[in-house]
């Protein structure tokens, strides 16, 4: 019994998570979890402004964003 319950229950969840992102999907919003760099705010993705790494010799406050910018200079 508790077996049959559970399928059904895994089968309810992937619906509604599928039905969700197809709303999303249709509202042209993004998704939940934005790219490193952005954040997400009214499901628009916007750069990611505070900082998150101080560099002790400089002093410099670097963004996600600036981070980014970093890794993708050094990369490409």
């Amino acid at each position: 019994m508790r077996l049959a319950v559970s399928k059904h229950e895994i089968k309810m969840l992937s619906l509604r998570v599928r039905k969700r992102n197809e709303w999303r999907r249709n509202q042209r919003m993004s998704h939940y979890n934005a790219p490193f760099g952005y954040e997400v705010k009214d499901g628009v993705y916007y750069f990611a402004k505070k900082p998150v790494l101080c560099l002790l010799e400089t002093k410099e406050e670097l963004t996600e964003f600036d981070i980014t910018k970093k890794i993708f200079s050094f990369f490409f």
